[in-house]
């Protein structure tokens, strides 16, 4: 069911005037978004339960910074990544099932993302020493050892 509430302007925090960057001193002029009122409407949709979608499979629990897929996917370099043994299906997540990451992707750091003093893995703080991106750590490209040492911890 739609709804309609009336709100305080976000804009001009209910006072129908407004002060940017070019309203100097003790100028102001009439807010735009609420014609000087103070006010406005906002429209919403009430909350009946989560809605099906007809165009996913598979779920993922976020990108990472990476495309992701349902299905198998080979790069032109001859690297396949097999989507389908990660994440969990549809069917899956409706029932609370949490998503699996998608290992061959991304690393435990980039898959936890909490920054340096917060590394998921020994492996990480080693790999990571000194200044530089996920792309320098010395272990990024062996990152199955790390997966391995991330589900000791976390399964």
């Amino acid at each position: 069911m739609k709804r309609t509430i009336v709100i305080e302007c976000p804009s001009c925090k209910g006072t129908g005037l407004y002060k940017g960057v070019w309203e100097r001193d003790g100028a102001a002029v009439i807010c735009w978004d609420c014609k000087g009122t103070g006010k406005t409407e906002f429209t919403y949709n009430e909350f009946e339960g989560r809605k099906e979608r007809e165009d996913v499979t598979r779920v993922f629990e976020g990108n990472f910074g990476y495309t992701h897929s349902d299905k198998d996917t080979t790069t032109k370099e001859g690297v396949t990544f097999h989507f389908s043994k990660y994440g969990c299906s549809y069917e899956e997540w409706k029932k609370g099932i949490k998503p699996t990451p998608m290992e061959e992707l991304y690393c435990p750091y980039v898959y936890c993302n909490e920054g340096r003093g917060n590394e998921p893995c020994n492996r990480c703080k080693q790999g990571l020493k000194g200044f530089g991106s996920i792309s320098n750590c010395k272990f990024y490209s062996d990152k199955a050892k790390c997966w391995e040492e991330w589900h000791k911890d976390n399964d």
